[in-house]
């Protein structure tokens, strides 16, 4: 679901949830926090909410979550504005350990070097394995409280 107030984003609920803040510009997505910016890739727990907080530094983008994989009983395509100036929250549970594809789903240009709106692209790496979403953002996790449920070796 997409809010335009952080506040309004998860409402009375108060388990756990983790937040990943995004940044769209040409031609790259921006995740944070982790020990450093990744760009193009994330991670995301399984079943426990996601706030993404995103907003653009140059022009009008779409932040689009598909699944990656065509064996995903659950189709997923959402996604939410990102306008410089301005940030929009956009809260999912993801289903599912899988890989999601991230795109821009709004025209934002062409580059003279080749690149362009196609290239804004990047992965979400869903997982249950707190332990690989360790080792894949240098050992800091996201913003956030992950399940200490959560199975940290499967």
């Amino acid at each position: 679901m997409v809010h335009a107030e952080f506040t309004n984003a998860l409402g009375s609920y108060k388990g756990p949830y983790v937040i990943i803040y995004v940044t769209g510009q040409q031609w790259h997505w921006d995740f944070y926090p982790h020990d450093r910016v990744y760009t193009n890739l994330t991670v995301v727990p399984v079943g426990e909410p996601v706030v993404f907080v995103i907003h653009s530094v140059d022009v009008f983008h779409e932040f689009f979550i598909q699944s990656a994989t065509s064996n995903f009983t659950i189709p997923l395509s959402v996604g939410a504005e990102a306008v410089p100036g301005y940030y929009s929250y956009l809260v999912y549970v993801f289903p599912q350990p899988g890989l999601y594809h991230v795109a821009c789903a709004e025209y934002c240009g062409t580059a003279a070097t080749g690149l362009g709106h196609s290239w804004l692209v990047g992965t979400i790496v869903a997982t249950t394995n707190a332990t690989y979403a360790s080792e894949l953002t240098g050992g800091l996790m996201p913003q956030g409280v992950w399940d200490p449920y959560v199975n940290s070796s499967g």
